[in-house]
């Protein structure tokens, strides 16, 4: 009895370490990620500049687990990203490979509406605030810089992105 306890635990064991070789982003995982938006701002402009270089180059295509490879994530946030970039035809998902290309000209993909997309679908802790309950001062300011990322980010395209 003790030896098939034994060969049940080095199977598992065993299992394990071979899970872990092959996704070792996930080691240092907990069970539920929770990006903050900056964070998912970036993992975004991340996947689409990685995605949009590779097609502008003619290079192999993008897929989860390559970006998981690339990014060092766990897959969970990535294809949370993806999967809602494919739902607002930013990119389409080839069923062949399943791998990700750019859904229209890269010159058309503005990083304005990218960011837009990614922060509707945040499924963060955060709630809706609305300003109006804040004293005016903070309101200004919250207001200016609001207007000041809208206006750094408003023309920069895709294409702008992997010709720096």
């Amino acid at each position: 009895m003790i030896w098939l306890y034994f060969n049940w635990l080095i199977l598992l064991v065993g299992s394990k370490m071979a899970f872990y070789t092959q996704y070792p982003a996930l080691l240092n995982a907990k069970n539920e990620q929770i990006l903050t938006m900056r964070q998912r701002d970036r993992l975004a402009l991340m996947i689409i500049y990685l995605i949009s270089l590779n097609f502008a180059q003619d290079k192999a295509r993008w897929t989860l687990i390559s970006l998981t490879r690339r990014l060092k994530l766990p897959p969970e946030p990535i294809s949370e990203i993806l999967e809602s970039l494919v739902q607002n035809k930013i990119l389409i998902k080839l069923d062949a490979d399943a791998s990700y290309l750019p859904a229209k000209d890269l010159e058309a993909i503005k990083t304005k509406e990218l960011l837009q997309i990614v922060r509707k679908e945040d499924k963060g802790l955060y709630m809706p605030w609305k300003h109006e309950s804040t004293e005016s001062p903070i309101r200004k300011l919250i207001r200016t810089m609001d207007e000041s990322e809208e206006k750094a980010i408003e023309n920069i395209s895709a294409n702008d992105l992997i010709k720096q």
